[in-house]
């Protein structure tokens, strides 16, 4: 079943209601490809805040710092690299690879 463009909209605004981010901005993205003057579109992907649209998972911050606590920084930035080609935009892993690069005296 294709879903009209209102259809998408209002999917896209329930998906962030609820939190469900990379849903709602893939669909107002989908919209604005084919109308990319959309006021309801542009407006709904501008409330979508980046931090919301990179949410790194709580599991694979806390195995990068637990990895950089024990000194591994190796090992750590190795893992923070393969996370920050997934989440670009996530201030932790940023932050994390800022220390990691001064504790390895790469700055």
């Amino acid at each position: 079943m294709k879903l009209n463009v209102d259809q998408i909209l209002r999917k896209a605004a329930a998906s962030a209601q609820s939190k469900q981010w990379r849903e709602a901005e893939q669909l107002y993205r989908s919209v604005l490809a084919k109308f990319p003057a959309n006021k309801r579109a542009q407006e709904g992907l501008q409330s979508l805040s980046p931090a919301r649209l990179d949410t790194l998972p709580a599991e694979d911050m806390q195995a990068v710092f637990a990895l950089y606590s024990r000194g591994d920084l190796a090992a750590a930035g190795q893992r923070a690299s393969e996370l920050l080609a997934a989440h670009p935009n996530s201030v932790f892993l940023h932050n994390v690879m800022g220390a990691i690069h001064m504790g390895l005296g790469r700055i």
